[in-house]
């Protein structure tokens, strides 16, 4: 088994598995940890708000719901030049800028001061969390396999299963305790 220098194993996992240890599991697990930290711009999570931002604005229903689904389409218009540049750059390098640039949009979230604002960041966090970080964890863990990658997959798709489990009820606790600007910034 040659090593490819641009993906050093470490040390450490080499001599505890020896040869038997192959490295696009580990790749896995971190596309699974970047499906789960999806959770900010997926459905479930903004579901989890709507009543606060609806109180807040004191608008309807349907005004939110609105700038959430016309900011799921735009963002999705995004995700073609998206793919080409996890391409060009690699999902590596790219899970980087993505979630950090995810990480930038929770921190300002906050800070949305009416119905306008609110669209622009549904954009953003439907583009980056949504469509961006489910686009470069899924073409991380698939680049390492070709006849495993059903397996790989299914256990990288993991952490979105554990994001909708797990995040709505924390973020519910947050909001109750403390609003929903302190439960994004969490």
């Amino acid at each position: 088994m040659s090593v490819d220098p641009r993906f050093p194993i470490p040390a450490l996992i080499v001599q505890r598995w020896g040869h038997r240890f192959y490295y696009g599991w580990v790749m896995t697990v971190i596309a699974a940890t970047g499906f789960f930290f999806t959770a900010s711009g997926q459905t479930y999570t903004i579901s989890v708000i709507l009543n606060a931002l609806i109180e807040e604005f004191d608008v309807s229903r349907t005004a939110i719901s609105s700038a959430y689904s016309l900011g799921t389409v735009t963002a999705a218009f995004g995700l073609p030049y998206l793919g080409s540049r996890i391409d060009r750059y690699g999902p590596r390098s790219m899970m980087v800028f993505i979630y950090g640039c995810l990480g930038l949009l929770c921190l300002l979230f906050p800070l949305a001061g009416g119905i306008g604002a609110l669209y622009v960041f549904f954009t953003g966090l439907r583009f980056f969390g949504q469509g961006a970080g489910m686009l470069v964890s899924l073409n991380l863990a698939s680049q390492w396999f070709i006849k495993r990658r059903g397996s790989a997959m299914t256990v990288a798709m993991v952490g979105g299963a554990l994001s909708s489990a797990l995040v709505p009820p924390a973020l519910q606790m947050v909001v109750n305790l403390s609003g929903w600007r302190t439960g994004y910034l969490l």
